[in-house]
This record gives structure tokens, sequence and C-alpha cells, in this order.
């Protein structure tokens, strides 16, 4: 498999034989190298952070060799993880927030709606 390096960039980098079938098929273009280790679902959601960098196509579908680095890869940015923590003030919505948000709604409107006939 062909090594390129990115103008100015060190070390030499070999793009996943992957992409390499995937330029076949996008000639003229640029195909992006992500991270598998930061996606859970390679045909969902992709974060930013997750793309490596891309390589240019050729219009015969090569790989050129040129390679730019996504500024933004790196750790998740977006972790959500930090929701379902105990000491989180979202704790109290359980394992199914929007459940718990369909309940509680009625009993909030009901006691607004009882507070201004009241008079409260």
């Amino acid at each position: 498999m062909a090594r390129f390096a990115a103008p100015g960039q060190e070390p030499v980098r070999t793009p996943p034989a992957a992409l390499v079938a995937e330029a076949a098929r996008r000639p003229g273009g640029w195909v992006a190298e992500l991270d598998r280790a930061l996606i859970g679902n390679p045909d969902g959601y992709i974060p930013a952070e997750a793309i490596r960098g891309a390589w240019k196509v050729d219009d015969a579908g090569q790989l050129t060799g040129e390679f730019q680095p996504h500024a933004r890869y790196g750790p998740l940015q977006d972790d959500f993880t930090k929701l379902f923590s105990t000491d989180h003030f979202l704790q109290w919505l359980g394992h199914n927030p929007a459940a718990t948000i369909r309940e509680s709604s009625p009993r909030l409107s009901t006691n607004r709606c009882q507070a201004r006939l009241s008079g409260g």
C-alpha cells in the first residue's frame, strides 16, 4: 500500500485500505479518515472530534497523498455521560427522562392553573 506524507507533516501516513476503496467511488473529491475508537456506530452520529482529517482524491479515484488534518480531532467534547452521574442535577429524571417529564407536566400545569384560580 502506498505511504503518503502530507506537505510539511511527519510521520508518513498510510491511508487505511477502506479509504483507498472509498476513494475509487469518489473521484475528484475528498474522503474522511475516522477514528473508530471514538465512534459508537459508524452508520449513526459521528462527532466532529472523531474525524482525523481528509484525503484528497484525484479525478481517476486515486488518493493524491494530500492529507488535511482536522483541527478539532481529539477527545470528544459532547460527552453526555455526565448527565447520568449520580451527582448531576437531572438525576431525578431517572432512566427514562422523557417519560418522567411527560408524567410530571400535567401535574405541574394543573397545579399552576389551580393556583391562578384560587388567586395564588
